[in-house]
């Protein structure tokens, strides 16, 4: 019984330790994200507007 606790807890301290690895790259996303979205946010745009415009071509002609 006092083994699987302790490994309950190792599992625990390893979690923390894996939250705070990751929360700096985590920092890091966060804090470069808005240039990389500002940079390809035209791009991602226009992405977006020719596949709407595709989908919703495509409904009018089935609908048709």
């Amino acid at each position: 019984m006092a083994l699987a606790h302790s490994r309950a807890d190792h599992m625990e301290t390893l979690s923390h330790l894996s939250l705070f690895q990751t929360f700096p790259i985590l920092l890091a996303v966060v804090r470069y994200l808005p240039s990389v979205l500002s940079a390809k946010a035209t791009h991602i745009t226009i992405s977006l507007s020719i596949f709407v415009h595709f989908t919703a071509s495509s409904q009018n002609a089935n609908s048709l």
